[in-house]
């Protein structure tokens, strides 16, 4: 699945970090990966970065810069793209796709 883990400005690798590394790499894969298929409303998607990133450990001032970002500056889709998306995920088949990837945090 393509991901280029948090988009993250190269200016602000040194207060947040790089892309590919950190505690919210692994929402960062999600979300892309709804961004991609465009299954649920982007609200819900990037919703969904920001639930996962407190979830991963990540702290509350980052989770929100990130969210805020993300929502104001990330990618946006209409209700007919999900509509036309196909069959979304089962909430059930969400959450333990949710947890399978975010497991390995305490790995």
């Amino acid at each position: 699945m393509p991901s280029d883990g948090a988009s993250i400005p190269r200016v602000a690798w040194s207060i947040i970090g790089s892309p590919l590394q950190g505690p919210y790499v692994r929402p960062a894969v999600i979300h892309d990966q709804y961004c991609i298929t465009r299954i649920e409303p982007y609200k819900s998607v990037h919703r969904m970065f920001y639930e996962a990133m407190l979830a991963s450990g990540v702290g509350q001032v980052t989770a929100t810069a990130m969210y805020t970002a993300v929502l104001c500056g990330g990618p946006r889709w209409d209700e007919m793209t999900v509509e036309g998306a196909g069959k979304a995920f089962d909430k059930k088949t969400k959450s333990a796709l949710l947890k399978k990837a975010l497991s390995h945090k305490n790995s």
